[in-house]
C-alpha cells in the first residue's frame, strides 16, 4: 500500500470511505536508460540513487538494481540503480 486517505489513525463513522492507493511494488527498470529508470522509479513512489561501473556494452544503462523489480518495498524508500559507464582506461595486453 502506498498510501491512504483518511490517514491512519484517524477516527472515522462506521460505513465512511477510506481510499487506498496500491502499488505493484518496486519496478524493473533494468536495461532501461538513466532517464527513464529514474522516471520509472519516482512515478512508483520510490527515491533513486545513481552508482555507476564500468561496460562498454551498456553505456548510461541499468545494470543492476536493488531490491529487484516486482518485490516489495515500502513507499519513499531508495531503489538503488548501477549503470554503465565508459571505463576511465583499458589495460593492454
Amino acid at each position: 500500500m502506498i498510501d491512504q486517505d483518511p490517514a491512519e489513525g484517524t477516527m472515522i463513522e462506521r460505513g465512511a470511505v477510506v481510499s487506498v492507493r496500491v502499488g505493484l511494488g518496486v519496478p524493473n527498470v533494468l536495461g532501461l536508460t538513466v532517464s527513464d529508470a529514474l522516471a520509472r522509479v519516482a512515478a512508483s513512489g520510490y527515491q533513486a540513487s545513481v552508482d555507476e561501473q564500468a561496460d562498454d556494452g551498456a553505456i548510461e544503462r541499468v545494470l543492476r538494481q536493488t531490491p529487484k523489480g516486482g518485490s516489495g518495498a515500502a513507499a519513499g524508500s531508495t531503489v538503488q540503480i548501477v549503470v554503465g559507464c565508459r571505463p576511465l582506461w583499458k589495460h593492454r595486453t
